[in-house]
Formats: structure tokens, C-alpha cells, sequence
């Protein structure tokens, strides 16, 4: 196995409420980190290993979570308007009631995830994988949001 000395690991980290606006965090390994109210707007998680990771009503506008491992990840309430979670990994994920309002969502995977009440106005989620368990908001259609196509 090759390991890369460039990986960041700041597993178990308590950043709950800090202000990380802008900041790189590609590839980080901050495996349950705590980012409970955490300010990561236009972030930069991708490739970030957030598996069992607390963000719950983070607000992430912007952030761009290409590839991250979001597996077990706490993000009720959390903002990630217009975030990039293309091949992004949510399985087990809870999303209850966050705003997702033009989230990329491209290919992730969303198997067992719950996103009761969040909001998926504008999402692309074309190419995305969910199971029988995913939950989804009352009424949304997400084979058909998935067959949306961006101009």
C-alpha cells in the first residue's frame, strides 16, 4: 500500500463553531471530526475523509467536496448551497433538513442516506446512486431530478 505524506490528519479534531472560510483541506483525514456550526464557505474538502464527521448546521456555501468521503456523516441542517459533492460518497449520511439548493450531486453515492426535509431545489443529480433506503423530502422525484440535464 502507498501512503502520501501530504495527507493532512486531523482525525477526531473539535472545530465546532470555528470560522474556516476559504481554507484547503484536500485530502484531509478528519475522520470524526467534530464541525458542528463550523463556517466552511468556498472551502475546499476534496478527497477529504469526513466519514463519521459531525457537521451538523455547518455552513459549507460554495465548499467544494469533489470525491469526499461523507459515509456516516452528521450534516442535519447543514448549508451546502451550490456545493460541489460530485463523486462524493454520503452513504448512511443524515442531510435531514439541509439546503442543498444547487448542489452539485453528479455521481454521488447516496445509498441509506436520509434527507428528510432538506431543501433540493436546483440539484444535479445526474449519475447518482441511491437504494431502497435512501430517504428523500416528501414528494421529490429523484429519478427524475436525476434526469435533469445542465445546460
Amino acid at each position: 500500500m502507498n501512503f502520501d505524506l501530504n495527507i493532512r490528519d486531523y482525525r477526531g479534531v473539535d472545530w465546532r463553531g470555528k470560522d474556516l472560510r476559504g481554507v484547503d483541506l484536500a485530502r484531509a483525514n478528519l475522520y470524526g471530526a467534530s464541525l458542528v456550526g463550523a463556517r466552511l464557505d468556498r472551502a475546499c474538502l476534496n478527497d477529504a475523509w469526513l466519514v463519521g464527521a459531525s457537521l451538523v448546521g455547518a455552513s459549507l456555501y460554495g465548499a467544494s467536496l469533489y470525491g469526499a468521503s461523507l459515509d456516516g456523516a452528521r450534516l442535519d441542517g447543514a448549508r451546502l448551497i451550490g456545493a460541489r459533492l460530485d463523486s462524493a460518497s454520503l452513504c448512511g449520511a443524515c442531510l435531514d433538513g439541509a439546503r442543498l439548493d444547487g448542489a452539485n450531486l453528479d455521481s454521488a453515492w447516496l445509498d441509506g442516506a436520509s434527507l428528510d426535509g432538506a431543501n433540493l431545489d436546483g440539484a444535479n443529480l445526474d449519475g447518482a446512486r441511491a437504494n431502497s433506503k435512501t430517504v428523500w423530502p416528501v414528494g421529490f422525484d429523484w429519478k427524475a431530478a436525476a434526469g435533469r440535464r445542465r445546460a
